[in-house]
């Protein structure tokens, strides 16, 4: 086979999952995250910060809801369809989709972790605590993978994939940004501009300002903890079929 032709074929179906159809919330939440990351103030904190970061906060956390809310088309199909092996088939394609978002979020759980040390300045209780939030993502989708290989829940409720990857679109997002944070400065919340005295070599503090990074960290952590909860109770779901079973 043409090895193009290979490659063009296995890009395909990830496509696919992209569509507005599928996964509407998606895209909003990767340029949201990207405007955050990339975003390099040069107000020092003050209203022009929150003025830029109050519509992307709103916004992040209205595509969390209703990511929840959103029903897949794949559910109104299967409620229309009489095909058997067309049923069949979308029960399959769905869990092609539970296959490939488990991979996603566990390569984005170990992205994660190599970007805040790689930073050079982990030691922090932050970083111990989204350290500590980041193996338990991994831990849980360990899990997540024995039981399902025994028994699945109804798959049809959630859009599974978009769920996935805003997931860990917000996971390497929270990673780089908590990266950037001057973490050892002398208010986790505020930042200092220092200067050094040339004739007394004395640390003269210039200014103070609040540091809107952390506050950029701590709400895409929370989204992604968000969506952490909810493969949580479907863990807990899942291993009570099984039980039962």
């Amino acid at each position: 086979m043409d090895p193009l032709a290979s490659t063009i074929g296995a890009i395909l179906p990830f496509l696919n999952y992209l569509r507005p159809s599928k996964s509407p919330y998606l895209l909003i939440s990767i340029v949201l995250s990207i405007l955050l990351v990339i975003y390099g103030s040069e107000y020092q904190g003050n209203l022009y910060d929150f003025l830029y970061r109050a519509p992307i906060y709103g916004t992040l956390l209205f595509i969390l809801y209703m990511s929840f809310r959103f029903v897949p088309e794949e559910l109104e199909i299967i409620k229309n369809e009489k095909d058997a092996e067309k049923i069949a088939e979308i029960q399959r394609e769905m869990d092609a989709q539970y296959k490939f978002s488990r991979s996603i979020i566990i390569c984005a759980s170990l992205i994660a972790i190599f970007s805040v040390f790689s930073s050079g300045q982990f030691g922090h209780f932050l970083h111990f605590a989204f350290y500590t939030s980041v193996i338990i993502n991994i831990a849980l989708f360990y899990l997540y993978m024995f039981f399902r290989n025994i028994k699945e829940e109804n798959p049809f409720k959630y859009a599974i994939f978009q769920i996935s990857f805003m997931m860990s679109t917000f996971i390497i997002a929270s990673s780089f940004i908590l990266a950037m944070v001057d973490i050892f400065d002398q208010r986790l919340f505020f930042n200092t501009i220092e200067a050094v005295d040339d004739v007394t070599g004395d640390v003269q503090l210039l200014s103070v300002y609040f540091d809107w990074r952390v506050i950029d960290f701590l709400v895409i952590w929370f989204c992604w903890l968000c969506y952490q909860i909810f493969w949580i109770f479907r863990l807990r779901s899942i291993i009570k079929l099984s039980i039962v079973g």
